[in-house]
């Protein structure tokens, strides 16, 4: 062993940091300000001490601890846990042992109350893992420790790891969906399947907005009805869920929104069949259009579309530019007060909003089923095309 040092003085200008291991006793330090100062560094601890640092203002004074050094039994022990709790999942955590009045030769025994899982029972740190808990209450492990000087030991110290019960934890719901059948639904309404994914939920309520039907059953995964729609407006319905975990330990989540549109107005005379835009943008269909039979073009928006801007566009196959008609509608050729857009312009561009609409055009609903129909007529109702090419191609573009 190398020669017991219990004090070092040295000259030093400028700051001196002093990094030793941990003190139990009472150390020394003077330090006399001047020009030219002189510390003396007092510990019954230090072995050896080195000095880190070759200039001012800062030198690193290390103090090396060894063995043999202190008398009597460590002090004042306490046991720290990382993580500090668990959840009702149990898991692994880590116990470190912190004692006043110890050296490089203090021993330190755990005495675990799953042994066959603690990783040590000897040293400043154990760690252990412990099981979830599915019952009523919170389980408790209590670990002890003794720090020992040779023949002289600390009273034992002990720590109580609790794993509590689920119901004494808050559940928490990642996602909560509702899924039309048929999707989307028609007028005559259809069945809604519902689902809820939560943590640490023991019940689950649902409730409908707007509120009405028969009640829905308490699970997790359930189903509802959404009512047949007889009026002139389309109907959005939401759904929350509330996990619980007893009376007082709750959260809800709201399920997306699912439409009933309203009731289809009875078929325009000579209406033709409506031309099909799939959802993507640069989708395209051509038709000629006239005063009294528009050309017409059907897209449907699916469900949990994002909220953005789409648009039709006219283009036009006859070099004059006639002004057109259009209107965009809930059935197709509709020219009543109902529909949702309306105007007279050449080569027409008219754009929609899915969702969030802050700047006033046509909200067109995901689920839903839309038309944009377009005549070869004035304001007037007056013929704009007569000869050459009246042909247009209408194209779609999505958010």
């Amino acid at each position: 062993m190398p020669p017991f040092l219990t004090h070092l003085t040295l000259p030093v200008m400028g700051a001196l940091l002093i990094a030793a291991a941990p003190i139990a006793q009472a150390a020394t330090v003077s330090y006399t300000d001047s020009h030219s100062a002189t510390v003396t560094y007092s510990d019954p601890e230090c072995t050896a001490f080195s000095l880190d640092g070759s200039a001012a203002p800062s030198y690193v004074l290390k103090c090396t601890s060894g063995g043999g050094s202190v008398t009597g039994a460590p002090t004042n022990c306490t046991i720290s846990s990382n993580p500090a709790s668990l959840t009702s999942g149990g898991g692994t955590f880590s116990l470190t042992a912190a004692c006043g009045n110890i050296n490089g030769n203090t021993v330190y025994t755990w005495t675990c109350p799953t042994s066959d899982t603690c990783t040590s029972t000897a040293g400043i740190t154990t760690s252990d893992t412990l099981p979830l808990n599915d019952t009523a209450a919170g389980k408790n492990y209590t670990y002890t420790m003794t720090a020992c000087n040779g023949s002289s030991c600390a009273s034992p110290v002990t720590k109580t790891v609790i794993v509590p019960s689920p119901t004494q934890v808050t559940p928490t719901c990642t996602n909560a969906t509702a899924t039309p059948n048929p999707n989307p639904l028609t007028s005559s309404g259809g069945t809604v399947a519902l689902a809820a994914t939560c943590q640490n939920a023991a019940t689950y309520s649902w409730t409908r907005t707007p509120a009405g039907g028969s009640a829905i059953p308490a699970q997790s995964s359930t189903t509802d009805n959404a009512p047949q729609n007889t009026g002139s407006s389309d109907q959005s319905y939401s759904w929350t869920v509330t996990a619980c975990n007893g009376a007082s330990n709750c959260t809800t989540r709201t399920t997306n929104s699912v439409t009933v549109p309203a009731v289809a107005a009875p078929p325009v005379a000579g209406c033709p069949t409506p031309l099909t835009l799939s959802w993507a943008s640069g989708s395209m269909v051509t038709g000629t259009p006239g005063a009294s039979s528009p050309v017409v073009a059907k897209i449907t928006i699916p469900s949990g579309v994002a909220s953005g801007l789409g648009s039709f566009t006219v283009y036009e196959l006859n070099a004059s530019l006639p002004t057109r008609k259009y209107t965009i509608s809930t059935t197709p050729c509709d020219e009543s007060a109902a529909v949702l857009a309306v105007g007279y312009a050449t080569n027409p561009r008219v754009n929609f909003a899915t969702i969030t609409n802050p700047y006033g055009y046509p909200a067109l609903l995901g689920g839903g089923t839309y038309y944009f129909n377009l005549w070869n007529k004035n304001e007037s109702g007056a013929l704009t095309c007569s000869s050459g090419t009246c042909g247009v191609k209408i194209s779609l573009g999505t958010p």
